[in-house]
């Protein structure tokens, strides 16, 4: 799904995507693409857009989310993290950095917030610098098992 792009107001609600490449895929429209519900564990999105997507408890852990723009996405109940077998899976964030509890996402995703132009400079910033031969092997990972 490498450079896919999702048609404007589409849906993706309720899917279950672990361990998909995603890099360079569009997953933004006006007013977004509804993904509530979406199990994106482990997935590669770098240099994506999630602009002004419904995220509603989708599901991010172990997954790399560098150089992705979130601006006016729906974050709401969105999973971070998740133990399986075992290992801890946390979300590598748009700037780089990995997702802790006392992250405020809304740096990502609310124009208002104070440091929200700060940390749009970083994702920008890695936009410029990512290889686009990004070593997946780093993000993939094969500890989560369906659910029955």
């Amino acid at each position: 799904m490498r450079h896919s792009n999702l048609h404007p107001h589409g849906t993706t609600h309720d899917c279950d995507f672990t361990g998909v490449d995603f890099r360079y895929s569009q997953f933004q429209a006006f007013y977004g693409t509804l993904c509530a519900d979406t199990d994106f564990r482990c997935c590669a999105f770098v240099m994506s857009s999630f602009e002004n997507a419904n995220l509603t408890n989708a599901r991010f852990a172990g997954t790399y989310l560098a150089g992705t723009r979130l601006t006016g996405a729906n974050l709401s109940g969105v999973t971070w993290q998740e133990e399986s077998d075992g290992v801890q899976h946390t979300a590598t964030l748009p700037d780089g950095t990995l997702w802790t509890p006392a992250t405020d996402m809304r740096r990502f995703t609310d124009k208002t917030h104070p440091q929200y132009h700060t940390t749009l400079e970083k994702v920008e910033t890695l936009r410029d610098t990512i290889d686009w031969e990004f070593p997946y092997d780093l993000v993939i990972c094969d500890t989560f098992k369906p659910e029955q």
